[in-house]
């Protein structure tokens, strides 16, 4: 009865996230969720992303997280921002 929990514990790869590459991947679709890019273009950037079996280089993968956090939207255009956020948005407009 117990043997699904060793299975679960069990530090294969899938579950320690010890592969940097998959890190990276990860990081660059949560990026791509609040961008201003258009609809189709987060969809078809996000399938790319967590389709592990698509070979990427760390480059290609640098060059999305990059283009991702130049297109990020701003605090403001959130749900619900933190006070954090909102105070780095005023700071970064008031150029403090």
């Amino acid at each position: 009865m117990g043997d699904w929990i060793d299975d679960l514990f069990d530090g294969n790869a899938k579950n320690d996230y010890a592969d940097h590459i998959e890190n990276a991947r990860r990081l660059a679709a949560r990026l791509c969720r609040t961008t201003t890019l258009e609809v189709e273009e987060k969809d078809e950037i996000i399938g790319m992303l967590l389709d592990y079996d698509t070979p990427m280089t760390v480059d290609e993968i640098q060059d999305i997280i990059v283009r991702m956090q130049i297109n990020q939207q701003d605090p403001m255009q959130f749900y619900a921002p933190s006070k954090r956020e909102i105070a780095s948005f005023i700071k970064k407009v008031c150029d403090l």
